[in-house]
């Protein structure tokens, strides 16, 4: 995460896509990882495609990661969440506020 995490900060232009799913004995993503990402996301206008599927990110974690989306609306078009911990309601309520306002997001698992 780390090296992705500074890549994304920097603008790194060859990083459009980007896929942080989770894999069976790998290291998992959490609300912690999300709290990285969720700034990174508000300042960054390369990246279209993010996948964080098969982690460990709460109703908490993706509240960072859409308030770093409702400041940056332009370039991220498919965001993929799908089999975290506990996704809920207050998850949907999170994403349906970066659905209102931004202008390129198409796709959200």
């Amino acid at each position: 995460l780390r090296t992705t995490a500074t890549r994304l900060h920097r603008g790194d232009e060859t990083l459009t896509e980007v896929d942080l799913s989770g894999k069976a004995g790998e290291f998992l993503l959490t609300d912690s990882s999300a709290f990285v990402l969720g700034p990174i996301l508000r300042d960054n206008y390369v990246l279209t495609d993010l996948n964080l599927s098969n982690n460990e990110i709460t109703n908490r974690g993706v509240a960072e990661l859409c308030e770093g989306l409702i400041h940056n609306r332009y370039t991220l078009k498919r965001l993929n969440l799908s089999n975290n911990n506990d996704l809920d309601y207050e998850t949907a309520k999170s994403i349906c506020a970066v659905m209102r306002v931004h202008k390129a997001l198409v796709s959200v698992n």
